[in-house]
């Protein structure tokens, strides 16, 4: 389950990542306009961009405390076993979600 886990939250990652990376582009044309250039439904569009940028960085921040969770329950599950004696995968403690 762990790498499983792994490879979806590194797919999520990777589209967050372009996301924002495509958002950051649309964007830049409304910030760095001067203030008193920009019309209201530029204001207006800059504040929905940066609502999305918000958006995309709560996302991303969930999915790297997922993955480290996981890391972490991994890297437990496996001192536990080791000190039985026994492979994660074998007794059961990861994969048996």
């Amino acid at each position: 389950m762990y790498y499983v886990t792994c490879a979806l939250s590194t797919f999520q990652r990777s589209q967050t990542k372009h996301r924002v990376s495509q958002t950051n582009t649309r964007q830049s044309d409304v910030l760095f306009a001067a203030d008193n250039d920009k019309s209201n439904e530029d204001r207006q569009r800059e504040e929905e961009l940066l609502q999305q940028i918000h958006k995309l960085v709560e996302t991303r921040d969930f999915l790297v405390d997922d993955v480290e969770f996981e890391r972490l329950r991994f890297v437990s599950a496996s001192m536990v076993s080791s000190l039985l004696g026994r492979s994660p995968l074998e007794s059961g403690t990861i994969g048996s979600e």
